[in-house]
């Protein structure tokens, strides 16, 4: 193989959203679509994908744990449970601990 055959295997194929496309892949990522899904279909990367939602100003959705399930594992909390046994709704121990300290301090900086 020539060193010209390499770089051009090598080539990528850039694929570019049209501004309609481009709409799409935002009005779905608003109806619930992950990034990984959207870059899937419309067959780009998914930091592509979510550099279109940046640029058109959608705010990407929080990782984690709900604003409900926040609420339980800090009333669990408050009644002396241990994060490893809130870990136990299917949150990471870490996650826990650390949403545990940013919701006291948002609830306690409210009162």
């Amino acid at each position: 193989m020539t060193w010209a055959d390499a770089v051009q295997h090598r080539s990528q194929v850039q694929r570019r959203l049209q501004p309609a496309e481009s709409a799409r892949l935002c009005d779905e990522y608003l109806e619930g679509a992950t990034a990984s899904e959207l870059a899937a279909k419309y067959q780009v990367h998914r930091t592509t994908a979510l550099a279109i939602l940046s640029r058109s100003g959608v705010e990407r959705r929080r990782k984690g744990p709900s604003v409900e399930d926040l609420a339980v594992a800090f009333e669990l909390h408050e009644q002396g449970n241990s994060t490893s046994t809130i870990g136990a709704l299917h949150v990471q121990e870490t996650m826990v601990n650390g949403s545990l300290i940013i919701t006291q301090w948002t609830m306690t900086s409210q009162t």
